[in-house]
């Protein structure tokens, strides 16, 4: 598909060559080579703007968008914006299975900005589509994201239960498993909600079907969820193996902020077992790696874990600013799925 991408480019042949930009780019994201994708993705992008087709270059656009979260994670500026123009070429048209991923991922976009109110209202757009399978699956994970980032717990566990054997062909979302987004989410909400036995077995599933896929960004999102669960939970042997194999992960992504949640993790598993230099040494790693390149949607859980494994090694002057550092997180837009436990602290 690149050679013929490349043939159909030099001999003008626009329509043709855009289409196999497309598949060129599919095939690259098949091989994970999301670079590749993406540069494909760019030149479709730049040949879209001969054929002055509106729903064509949203296509591109959403692909382009899909493709990114294996290189740069959900951080990057980009993410949001190219749903956002994908979402006005569209019109609020979200009738069609692309139309309700972009509705979708403009929410999620909307929260990596802190914006609850955007991300609530386009929850409420994807809720109001026609229900099928797929669609009811973003829906599940999508309003159980937003609830949770609220601070509804109750709520956001209702929606991430969602029965959904029916969505056994629900396509990926460019790297994303959706199936493996729901199941981490769901293993989160589920021990704050009370049910860890139930969370465990979400965390579970998640890693089982990410090792089954094997790209390496499903890979990412159960292995977060499985560390942090098991940590939760107090089974700190298997936490510690997660968050070790999450750090080679995120490292061999090149993506920052992921690796900045593994290193938290084993620094608050050294302080729970008593090993206080490896603790210290690994949540200073990690909160220098915070500031220097952020962390979606866990800022605030991050400062409150590394609080709380601080306070147990008696560095009580550290964990109180972190836990102000925290606060001042969530007044700033921040998640509040974590902030009972920093009045608790």
């Amino acid at each position: 598909a690149a050679v013929l991408a490349h043939h159909f480019d030099r001999a003008n042949e626009t329509k043709a060559a855009i289409e196999y930009h497309r598949m060129a780019a599919r095939n690259a994201s098949l091989r994970f080579a999301s670079s590749d994708a993406i540069a494909h993705l760019h030149r479709a992008l730049e040949l879209q703007e001969r054929t002055h087709d509106a729903e064509l270059e949203a296509r591109i656009l959403t692909q382009l968008a899909e493709a990114l979260p294996a290189v740069q994670g959900v951080t990057g500026a980009d993410f949001p914006d190219l749903f956002s123009r994908a979402r006005r070429l569209r019109a609020g048209d979200a009738e069609a299975f692309e139309g309700a991923l972009t509705l979708a991922w403009l929410a999620v976009a909307n929260l990596m900005r802190g914006n609850d109110l955007a991300a609530e209202t386009l929850a409420g757009e994807l809720a109001r589509i026609p229900s099928n399978p797929s669609t009811a699956l973003l829906s599940a994970l999508v309003t159980g994201a937003v609830l949770y980032h609220q601070g509804d717990i109750t709520g956001a566990a209702e929606h991430v239960t969602v029965d959904n054997a029916d969505a056994v062909h629900v396509p990926a979302v460019g790297p994303i498993d959706l199936h493996v987004a729901l199941s981490t989410l769901a293993s989160v909400v589920l021990w704050q909600a009370g049910r860890p036995a139930t969370a465990r077995a979400q965390a579970a599933r998640a890693l089982s079907r990410a090792e089954a896929d094997a790209h390496p960004f499903n890979m990412l999102l159960a292995l977060q969820a499985k560390a942090v669960v098991d940590f939760w939970c107090g089974d700190l042997s298997t936490a510690m193996a997660s968050a070790r194999r999450l750090q080679e992960a995120a490292a061999h992504q090149g993506i920052d902020d992921v690796k900045a949640i593994s290193l938290m993790i084993q620094g608050c598993i050294h302080g729970a077992t008593g090993s206080e230099a490896e603790a210290v040494a690994a949540i200073n790693a990690s909160l220098e790696a915070l500031q220097a390149h952020g962390a979606v949607m866990t800022h605030s859980f991050l400062l409150t874990i590394a609080a709380e494994a601080l306070t147990g090694l008696g560095r009580l002057e550290r964990a109180a600013g972190l836990l102000r550092e925290g606060r001042q997180q969530i007044a700033d837009g921040d998640a509040r799925y974590y902030e009972p436990e920093i009045h608790r602290l």
